[in-house]
């Protein structure tokens, strides 16, 4: 009876360090995600398309706005 107690009792501490390193969940690795440099190249070549497309309408806006001005003014000197 004794000899089964001791047994039993260094059954337990052995076992204690040998599963002290299992765990119920896994580790978790989390890698860092990879610099968005190609999607924000696209974004700014985008951008970029859409400013020039922009400046263009307000260079023919303020080209237009000009020559009515021109023209309005023309028309009150020959009156």
């Amino acid at each position: 009876m004794l000899a089964a107690g001791i047994a039993v009792l260094y059954w337990g501490v052995l076992s204690v360090f040998a599963l002290r390193g299992i765990r119920l969940r896994p580790p978790v690795h989390v890698h860092p995600a990879p610099a968005p440099t190609a999607a924000l190249e696209q974004l700014r070549a985008h951008l970029d398309d859409q400013f020039g497309e922009l400046h263009a309408r307000l260079t023919g806006m303020e080209a237009a706005a000009n020559d009515e001005l021109a023209t309005r003014r023309a028309d009150q000197r020959d009156r």
